[in-house]
């Protein structure tokens, strides 16, 4: 094994100890993420109506409607809802509170995406207990047709989750925002996991969700699919929090002006992102129909764009886009840049 790859192992594996030590200094907060779930299921089946209600579930032959107790539905489906948002908090909490302490390790030679590595392992420890003190009460009282399955399901929705709240940590700095930016989609998430809103689909625990289901209620459910679904969310997820919380820890180097405060450099590039974006829009809207070209796109009937408005929409919208990014550049940092010319 090259050295490279020595040096990183063992740096994974030391930030792995110290973050499951600072893990376990948050007591309180664990015995919260275990209890949420199971709080949850608990109100939920002593508490919710008993009636058969429709379900569609997938197995083999593809969906199918069956009949459940709804009781026994809501009770699983929110302890399960429940669960991911705690995981998520978790996970946002060990980004956010780790900030600090981060840049410091960079400082000594650890990469972002090696910490993230270490903390998604971390992390995945407590969803896998976690996973097993669910299963108990659902054992005991649902009884579900595929026991496995829906362990395997709890397994992947902590997974999804994980990878959420890092996610959402990795782009919200801050632990207040962050947390609201959680509870925002978890929240969604538990408004329409019931219900066959088209939205729903798209939202980080739908195939853990159908897995769920096809795995307490189905006689012959179809898990392969909605698994690797399900796994390849929560990898998305995590490599998207990677890159994002590397670029966060200036671990990207950017071929930029502003990064070298070079004020000649920074007033060129504003003027060429000028041009090019002026270029573009004459290309697109001032074309002598002769030149247009034929048309590619007719909208409503009415507008057809030209090969000549695609050119011009290539030019000036990554110009454009360019541009204001240079601009915010320049108003987060303030006085440290100027467009003017030096005086002599």
């Amino acid at each position: 094994m090259p050295m490279w790859r020595d040096d990183s192992v063992r740096r994974i594996l030391v930030s792995v100890k110290m973050q499951g030590l600072e893990t376990l200094r948050r007591g309180p907060t664990l015995l919260l993420v275990v209890g949420l779930p199971l709080v949850f299921f608990l109100v939920m089946y002593y508490t919710a109506s008993s009636y058969p209600m429709p379900l569609d579930v997938i197995e083999v032959a593809g969906k199918r409607q069956v009949t459940v107790d709804h009781r026994d539905f809501v009770a699983l489906l929110l302890a399960a809802m429940g669960m991911g948002w705690g995981v998520a908090a978790t996970a946002l909490s060990s980004v956010v509170g780790g900030k600090d302490g981060d840049r410091r390790l960079i400082l000594c030679g650890y990469r972002a995406a090696e910490l993230m590595v270490a903390r998604l392992a971390v992390l995945m420890v407590i969803v896998i207990v976690l996973s097993f003190a669910f299963m108990v009460p659902v054992l005991v009282l649902l009884k579900p047709h595929y026991p496995l399955l829906v362990w395997l399901s709890v397994l992947l929705a902590g997974f999804v989750a994980v990878g959420a709240g890092m996610a959402i940590g990795a782009f919200i700095p801050r632990q207040l925002e962050a947390t609201i930016g959680v509870i925002a989609v978890f929240g969604l998430e538990m408004a329409m996991a019931a219900g066959q809103a088209t939205i729903e689909r798209y939202l980080p625990l739908h195939f853990a969700n159908e897995l769920l289901k096809a795995g307490a209620f189905a006689t012959e459910p179809r898990a392969i699919q909605p698994a690797l679904f399900s796994l390849g969310y929560g990898m998305a997820l995590f490599v998207v929090a990677s890159l994002a919380w590397s670029v966060r820890m200036g671990l990207f180097e950017r071929e930029s002006a502003l990064r070298l405060k070079d004020a000649k450099v920074i007033r060129k590039r504003v003027v060429l992102a000028a041009v090019l974006m002026l270029i573009g829009a004459v290309i697109a809207l001032g074309s002598p129909e002769a030149y247009e070209g034929a048309p590619l796109v007719s909208i409503s009937g009415k507008r057809e764009v030209g090969l000549m408005d695609v050119v011009g929409a290539v030019v000036a919208i990554p110009a454009c886009l360019y541009l204001n990014w240079l601009i915010l550049q320049l108003l987060r940092r303030g006085s440290s840049f100027s467009l003017h010319k030096p005086r002599a």
